[in-house]
């Protein structure tokens, strides 16, 4: 049987790595809302943890991170396609397992992970991650999940006569936005599933019991989720427009707009079907308001919020800090958006490479740019007190960018026809209250 190994350099490798994810993903995302996490940081072992996969490498990340010891991922043959990444993954992170898309047309093999996985969650009472859904796209649905993750449930159980105690757990993650820098994160996790609950159906028979526990895994992830079927893309980008507008109307935060954007989707869809003339009003409605916004470059913020004094104070007193840490981050933040655009990937991939190219450019340009300007600090110390500087000033510059776009749409939008654009939001959201 083939076993999975851990010696002391993969443990301290992995610890190390994982706190580079830890410092990282807390400057990348301005906020991540854990729900239920207890259920991760003290995951009673062996267990499974299964996930959306919208974000590539971002959503195994954002899962196991919470985990208390080691984590091991099932990877898609084409991550080691590369002599790098085979070797990376190989030795430190993942189980190997094939595709269709993976073999070019010959028979999957993936009999050997599969008797990693048993070893590993047998013999070392492990916390192996799958993502269920098979790939990557950035959407915010949950695709049909594949049964990979219940036939290694049930294969690792029954060889223990179904007492191994082994549980799934559920996680779904939202973003607020998947490619853009500080933006928040839920990251919701669901009451574990114990696959011993289901022996009785895997004796009566084995397939229905896998796509039992498969449709159980599915169901639970899809109530935190905004889910829609793949027939209904339109009543998801009308939910994504009606979030925008509740949460700018209300004040409310990332995770009440989510609350608030999955009490849509049930009577959009019944809308659709049922008042398919009343939907294509409001759909079309919701498209004109928000071309018409793109169209003036402005935002739904700008037509709701007007600028106050505290923001022009904001902006002529931090200006200072904003150039200081605009120019001692440029060329570490703006490399890794040079090398994503560069490398033309699969745009899931586009945070990854940020996060991957920053790990590099910070450290080495703050090292340079210390290094060149220390003959000009007045004492040795002056050297730490500036590296101690340089990512809060940075965040600080970004957040004045931040309000200073705001404050700039909404001049823009005084400067216009804004009653038009007023009267477009109103009879918007009094159709969705009336229709509804």
């Amino acid at each position: 049987k083939k076993k999975f190994r851990i010696d002391p350099f993969r443990w301290l490798f992995y610890n190390f790595v994982k706190t580079l994810v830890l410092i990282s993903y807390r400057i990348f995302y301005a906020k991540e809302t854990l729900i239920n996490g207890y259920h991760l940081t003290d995951v009673q072992r062996p267990a499974i943890i299964v996930s959306n996969h919208p974000s590539t490498l971002m959503d195994p990340m954002n899962a196991a991170k919470q985990v208390n010891g080691i984590v091991f991922f099932l990877a898609n043959a084409g991550m080691f396609a590369h002599w790098f990444t085979n070797w990376f993954f190989t030795t430190f992170y993942a189980i190997k397992v094939e595709r269709p898309v993976d073999v070019g047309g010959r028979k999957i093999q993936n009999e050997k992970a599969f008797e990693m996985c048993d070893d590993f969650l047998e013999r070392r009472n492990g916390v192996l991650y799958i993502a269920a859904e098979g790939g990557s796209r950035p959407v915010n649905r949950l695709r049909k999940l594949k049964t990979g993750t219940a036939r290694i449930a049930f294969n690792a159980e029954k060889t223990s006569d179904f007492k191994l105690g082994l549980t799934i757990i559920p996680v779904s993650i939202t973003y607020e936005n998947l490619f853009l820098f500080r933006k928040e994160v839920i990251i919701k996790v669901a009451e574990p599933i114990r696959v011993a609950d289901y022996q009785k159906d895997w004796e009566k028979d084995n397939w229905n019991a896998v796509l039992k526990l498969t449709d159980d895994m599915a169901k639970t992830m899809q109530e935190n989720l905004l889910h829609t079927e793949p027939e209904d893309d339109d009543v998801d980008e009308l939910v994504q427009k009606i979030g925008t507008l509740e949460q700018n109307t209300n004040q409310l935060s990332f995770v009440a707009k989510v609350e608030k954007q999955k009490q849509y989707i049930a009577p959009l869809v019944r809308l659709k079907k049922e008042k398919p003339s009343d939907f294509a009003e409001i759909q079309s409605q919701a498209n004109a308001y928000f071309q018409a916004l793109a169209t003036a470059k402005i935002s739904d913020k700008a037509v709701v919020k007007s600028n106050s004094i505290s923001d022009y104070i904001k902006l002529i007193l931090g200006f200072p800090f904003f150039l200081y840490g605009y120019i001692n981050n440029f060329f570490a933040i703006a490399i890794p958006g040079w090398v994503n655009k560069k490398m033309d990937l699969f745009n899931g991939y586009y945070p990854t490479v940020k996060i991957c190219v920053g790990l590099l450019t910070l450290p080495f340009f703050y090292w340079l740019q210390t290094k060149l300007l220390s003959p000009y600090f007045p004492a040795a110390y002056w050297k730490w007190i500036y590296l101690a500087s340089l990512i809060p000033l940075g965040l600080l510059a970004w957040n004045y960018m931040q309000v200073a776009k705001r404050v700039w749409k909404r001049m823009r939008f005084e400067r216009m026809d804004k009653e038009k654009l007023d009267k477009q939001r109103r009879l918007l959201l009094s159709n969705l209250e009336t229709k509804m």
